[in-house]
């Protein structure tokens, strides 16, 4: 999709029509990738302290913090690595929205 364009379809849903539109903002995804940068330095800092703790435990820790942040597949365990091509892939989606479906009438 083209930047700030949408793109609308209808499909039948239970049996009823539904108009389906697709949406996408370059200020909803500029606003969108600030947003998820600074979430993503403050997980990797939190999850850096808990691994630098050294407690027994603090692998098994990190991991479930990772999982609870949702992401678990973008910054890797043990080595703190990014996983670039994860980190793309959740970047790509910024400013793409769907409008909740409605019945047509």
């Amino acid at each position: 999709m083209e930047r700030d364009s949408y793109f609308e379809t209808s499909k039948k849903v239970y049996g009823k029509d539904h108009r389906i539109v697709v949406y996408h903002s370059s200020k909803l995804e500029r606003k969108n990738i600030i947003s998820f940068m600074r979430r993503f330095s403050d997980v990797y800092m939190k999850v850096r302290k808990i691994v630098d703790s050294g407690d027994s435990d603090s692998m098994e820790k990190a991991r479930l913090y990772l999982e609870a942040e949702k992401l678990d597949e973008t910054i890797l365990l043990p080595s703190l690595a990014i996983n670039i091509e994860r980190m793309h892939d959740r970047i790509s989606v910024s400013g793409k929205t769907h409008c909740s479906p409605t019945y047509m009438t």
